[in-house]
Parts: structure tokens; sequence; C-alpha cells
């Protein structure tokens, strides 16, 4: 044995070695060459570029910006350049200029399928059209019956189950189920089947490493795996489509309704998995901190309970109706009105959840110069921002790191002076379906109320005496916190309960 083992080991290595190189070398050869008045180039690693920006991204950005300060710099992480864009001026830069791609700058760092870096400008545009037609006031006002069923459930099973709950993977599946209620698939939000496979596959589409992005499209694992995720949604919705051609049946749901527009069922398939999939990022994420910051902070926990009680009690036409009976009549006006505190605390909450940088990519064909320099973003370069550079500046936000929703209302209104100040639905030309994330967040957080006292413990349902984590701000993405964050509820007693 020990004879071959030599041979052997060459054998199989050699293919793998070679492969390597010329990888390494097709990084070389398709990283483009910047142009002489492209911001100053941070030096990196040899052929990988600046990986800082992938292991420790947040401390990575903030070392450059203490060293560069607004001035733009320029990187590569692999084989893409990336400019930098500081200052009031270059957030008001990056979020409103046209010859700037939203699309294009989230795919390629993402490391999605290939399809989903080079669909034109007009396939984009004619998606976020379709974005337009299906989140409207008239759909959500259709939703909401089944938004308030799906939360009442939820939530009644969690303070009846008596024990220490990890709230991230609870809230974060609870809103993609209401999620598809408003526009998505209501045989996914009715099958919990469905629902935890679908749920995995886009997790699988989020999830990125560097070799991906520096690689792609490579068959690298976390490359197939990203693939067969593809694959499998795109089959779901197909699949759904033509049992309900076949049947005969009809749906009042966001599916039906492009099917009943007469959309080419790829142009379907696109926009369901792709509004789904803007969603999912950050609105089940910032439901659940908002509910943990509440139950740390018992004094805004007391007045959202006294909105809550309030407006269900306003509502109430018989002493037997119950919170779910009383939710479900209430016209989605009063759901973007009625709740003032909970409108400010999701807004700080947004604050300090959003700090990651924005991205887009020049697919303009040309160079772009930045407003007020010499310099240019070349083409088909990416630029960002770090939106935590406004979020936690301490002249807009004093005591920046502190959750502080007194600070948005009137007479503070602190991020609300000049433009861009808050970021955290977007700005500018940013797409976001802002009113469909916060319907389903007021939702939640209002049932959770309504039906149950809730506090913070550790894993062993002890009460937590820690202050909450911080978030962990090198994440890739979504702003998971450092540890997981248990939750405990009872059923509340007071007359409105309808337990």
């Amino acid at each position: 044995m020990l004879g071959w083992l030599p041979w052997w080991f060459a054998a199989a290595a050699l293919p793998m070695l070679c492969t390597v190189i010329l990888a390494m070398a097709g990084l070389v050869l398709q990283r483009p060459k910047l142009p002489e008045n492209a911001p100053k180039l941070i030096t990196g690693w040899p052929i990988l570029g600046s990986i800082g920006f992938y292991f420790w991204r947040h401390d990575f950005l903030e070392g450059q910006r203490k060293k560069h300060g607004e001035q733009p710099y320029t990187f590569y992480y692999g084989r893409y350049p990336i400019v930098s864009l500081a200052g009031e001026a270059g957030r008001a830069f990056l979020f409103t200029a046209q010859q700037l791609s939203l699309h294009a700058g989230h795919s390629a760092l993402l490391a999605l399928p290939s399809r989903h870096q080079t669909e034109s400008a007009h396939s984009v545009r004619s998606q976020i059209k379709l974005f337009r037609k299906i989140l409207t006031r008239e759909r959500f006002s259709e939703s909401l019956p089944s938004l308030v069923t799906d939360t009442d459930l939820v939530f009644r099973q969690l303070s009846m189950s008596g024990r220490a709950v990890p709230l991230f993977p609870v809230m974060c599946r609870l809103i993609y189920q209401l999620m598809h209620r408003v526009a998505g698939i209501h045989e996914v939000a009715e099958s919990d089947k469905l629902l935890d496979s679908s749920l995995k596959h886009f997790s699988s589409l989020e999830k990125c490493t560097a070799l991906q992005v520096m690689f792609n499209p490579w068959p690298l694992p976390g490359m197939l795996s990203k693939l067969w995720a593809a694959i499998s949604l795109h089959r779901l919705v197909m699949r759904v489509m033509k049992e309900r051609r076949k049947t005969e049946r009809v749906e009042r749901d966001t599916l039906q309704l492009l099917m009943d527009y007469g959309e080419e069922d790829l142009e379907i398939v696109k926009c369901i998995i792709s509004v789904l999939f803007a969603g999912l990022l950050n609105t089940g994420i910032s439901s659940t901190w908002l509910l943990c910051y509440l139950a740390e902070n018992r004094v805004w926990y007391e007045q959202v309970q006294a909105e809550v009680d309030m407006f269900v009690n306003k509502n109430r036409r018989t002493p037997e109706e119950s919170v779910r009976e009383i939710l479900q009549r209430v016209p989605y006006n009063d759901w973007d009105t009625q709740f003032p505190s909970i409108s400010v605390c999701l807004r700080e909450t947004l604050r300090l959840g959003v700090y990651q940088p924005a991205y887009r990519r020049n697919m303009s064909g040309e160079d772009v110069e930045i407003p007020g320099t010499n310099q240019v973003i070349p083409k088909e370069s990416f630029a960002f921002f770090s939106m935590g550079e406004v979020h936690m500046d301490e002249t807009i936000y004093p005591n920046a790191s502190e959750w502080e929703p007194a600070r948005h209302l009137a007479g503070r209104e602190e991020g609300a002076h000049r433009p861009h100040e808050f970021v955290g639905w977007g700005s500018g030309l940013h797409p976001c379906g802002s009113k469909a994330a916060t319907l389903e967040i007021t939702v939640a957080v209002v049932t959770m109320v309504a039906l149950n006292e809730f506090w913070l413990v550790e894993r062993n349902g002890e009460a937590r005496k820690r202050r909450l984590p911080r978030a962990n701000k090198n994440n890739l993405s979504v702003n998971l916190p450092t540890e997981e964050i248990y939750l405990k509820c009872s059923p509340r007693t007071n007359k409105h309960d309808g337990l």
C-alpha cells in the first residue's frame, strides 16, 4: 500500500493544483485595469485583493474610514474593483445616480447565479413595475385577515409552551410566512413542509463565501448549493401554477394576481422569488430586534402596550370578542397610522440595525465622475456607502449607540432634517417595499403585545440580567446578534385577551 501512495497522491493532487492555478490566473486576467483618475488603490493580497472586506468587513471599512476620511478609495475584492463613497455628498450620489445599478451591485457580491447578475436594465425595470403592481394598498388590505390569523396562532403557541424560546428563528419563519400572504403563494404559507423547505432554499441563496464571489461561476460546493436552491424555488412556483391551471383553482394571492395579469411564467417566477428574497434579508431580523429591545426597555414596553390596549379596546364590539377577531377587521389605514409608538421604535431599530454597505454597480458603459472630485467610478466597477457611517454619526444622532426611540418624536426628529440621514428603508432610487415590511412587522408586534407578557431570559429560562448582546457587525448581510437571544412569554389575563 505504501508503495503506491505517492503515485496516487500525485495523480489526485496534480489536477487539483492545475485547477487552482487556472482559477487564480483567471482571477488576475479578469481583473479590469483601473483608469488613472480612479480613487487611490489600497494594496491588498496578491490575486485575492483586500480579504478583510470579507472576513472582517465592518472592522476593515472602519479602519479605512479613519485613514481616508471622506476621500474616496479603491480596493480589489478578487477580480472586482470597489470604490468607497463617504460623507453627505457621497451618500447622496450613491442613492440618486441613475448610472449606478442596485440590482447589479448586490447580485455579484452575493454570488447569485450568473443569470441574476446579467439581467438587462430593461428586465430589472420590468420587475420593479411588477413590484409596484402587486405591493398595493388593496393587496395589503386583502391579506390582513390571514396575517392576523397566522400571527395569532404562532404567539398563542409561544405563550402556552412555557419554555425559553430562541426568538430569531421563530420570528424569521413567521415573517417569511406573512410575506407569502402579502406577496407570495398561499399554498406555501399554509403548508409547514413547503414553508420550511423554501425558507431553507432562500437561506442558501443568501449565504455567501469569499470563494463564491471571487470564483463565480466556478462549480464550488457553495455555488452548486445556490444553483440548486434557485432551481428548487423555480420548480416550486411552476408546480403551483401548473396545478392551479389543471384544477382551475383560483386563490386570492399575489401569484394568482400575476397569472391573471397574463404575465409570462418566467417573469412571474422571477417576480415572486425576487420580492420574497428582497424582504427576507431584513424584515424578519428587524422585527425580532424590535421585540428584544421592547423586552429590555420597560418604559417603551409599557408605552407600546398601552397604545395597543387602547386600540384594541376602541375597536372592541362585544366583551366576548378575541384579539384575533378584533384585529382581523381593522382596516389597513389604521395599521399604517394608529401605532406611532411602534413606528418610532421600528425606526430606531432600523437605525441601529442597518449599518452594512449599500452597493451599486456602474453599468452605464463609461466611467462616472464622483461629484466634487476629479475622480471616477470606473465602468463595471462597484461603489458603496457604509450606512453605519450616517446612522452612527453623533452629530446627527447623539448617543448614537443607544436604542432611544424618543429621538424620532416631534421636536427632535433626528435624521429627518436633510436627505439620506436615515436610510433604514434605503433611499433615493432604491425601490424598497417598506410598506409591506412595515405592515408585517406592525401586525407581529401588535399581536404579540396584545396577547402576551414577554421578557428576556437565559437559555435555562431564568430572567436575563445582562444587557442585550450587540449585533455582530462583521456579518456580511443580516444583523444577527453575537449570541442567541431567548424569550419567555405568558398569556395576558386582562379583559381583552380573548382566551
